[in-house]
């Protein structure tokens, strides 16, 4: 378990960085009725975190465990290529001077949002962030060629689910200690992650691309 936990911790590490799950919760913790729409907002989160990570699981771990080292070097080198590419988009995609403000159109998307609403939101996040899908996807590369128990494997989801999912839960577990009194501290959270998402994706992908071509060039050599 031990080993298991290593291996998944640097993506499940990654995983936490993503801003704008995390300025879209600390939105929806500003509006009305902002609890329920907070649950069912995690709710949403973490049933497609599981998804996506059993779909990748069942699709491709049935035959990525039979695979040589050599094999599993090169799929290294192509996660490591795709991390590459998603941060050149990133950079290419960054906002421009005199576009409309993020912020604004997230609070104008978000006002009076509804519970069930919420949930599709957080659902939605998962599957539509091609950066976390492929970090789920080296995920289901370390289980599969691990050649995981179901135990492990079990172990080795709930660790990228809960750690990835850390920095959704610490601001909204200071939300129900300190509701009121803690919300200038969220507005302030909030106002530094969309002022430098783009600058934290890059640095995380950048990461995650050196890190693959790293273990790609270990296991071809």
């Amino acid at each position: 378990m031990i080993e298991i936990f290593g291996r998944i911790l640097p993506e499940a590490v990654a995983y936490t960085l993503n801003p704008t799950p995390i300025v879209v919760l600390i939105l929806l913790l500003t509006t009305a009725g902002a609890l329920r729409v907070a649950v069912m907002f995690l709710a949403g989160w973490f049933v497609s975190c599981l998804a996506v990570v059993l779909v990748l699981l069942v699709v491709g771990g049935s035959w990525l465990g039979d695979v040589s080292t050599q094999a599993e070097a090169v799929g290294k080198l192509c996660l490591g290529v795709l991390f590459a590419i998603l941060a050149v988009l990133e950079w290419i995609n960054r906002p421009k001077p005199g576009k409309p403000d993020k912020q604004a159109e997230l609070i104008k998307k978000l006002d009076g949002i509804t519970p069930g609403a919420g949930f599709v939101t957080g659902a939605a996040m998962p599957i539509t962030n091609l950066k976390n899908i492929s970090i789920s996807a080296a995920v289901v590369y370390q289980l599969a060629f691990f050649d995981a128990t179901v135990m492990e494997s079990i172990f080795g989801i709930a660790t990228l689910i809960i750690v990835g999912s850390a920095t959704l839960i610490i601001p909204f577990v200071i939300y129900l200690v300190g509701r009121e009194h803690v919300a200038h501290v969220l507005h302030e959270w909030r106002d530094w992650l969309v002022k430098n998402d783009t600058a934290i994706l890059l640095v995380v992908l950048c990461l995650l691309s050196a890190v693959s071509f790293g273990e790609a060039i270990e296991g071809l050599s």
